[in-house]
């Protein structure tokens, strides 16, 4: 994804793509957590039928990705020339990568599609990309090239009080 990265030092280039990462993955794992989609354009998630939330979810049929915890762990950012690619990358174990990739572009099988990544185009939702403009707008006017944020400034861009 690309990011306005203009007028910015390398060094700041740099930390605001290390901080949207964070500020996307942070902001898709709340998505996911409440069965959204965070991919512009997508809403909630289809419930889980009857019979798969009774075998697997104790009976919740609320769809949040996670069933074991490993694939919804293995999301993740990676530094890219213009901004950062935001997913699950090569060195996922593969069974998290295929079950990533059939949530993304839908299960044959069922015709479920639970899309969390934008692929192979697209954008995550404007809420999650004004507190990323946000974060690197704060970096932007920064008076030091050595911007660190803190926990709690990382607290507020994501909660919007920043």
């Amino acid at each position: 994804m690309k990011l306005d990265l203009s007028d910015l030092t390398p060094q700041q280039k740099s930390e605001a793509k290390a901080l949207a990462g964070e500020i996307i993955v942070d902001e898709m794992q709340d998505y996911l957590d409440r069965g959204l989609s965070p991919v512009k354009g997508k809403g909630k998630f289809k419930r889980l039928s009857k019979k798969y939330a009774d075998e697997f979810k104790g009976g919740n049929r609320d769809p949040d990705l996670f069933l074991e915890g490993d694939m919804r762990s293995q999301i993740t950012f990676e530094d890219h020339a213009q901004g950062v690619k935001v997913g699950i990358f090569s060195d996922a174990p593969t069974l998290d990568k295929l079950k990533a990739s059939g949530h993304n572009l839908g299960n044959s099988a069922n015709k479920t599609q639970r899309q969390f990544v934008p692929f192979p185009k697209g954008d995550f939702k404007k809420t999650i990309m004004d507190k990323v403009n946000k974060g690197i707008d704060s970096i932007r006017t920064s008076s030091s090239d050595l911007f660190e944020p803190t926990d709690s400034f990382l607290d507020d861009i994501i909660d919007g009080e920043g």
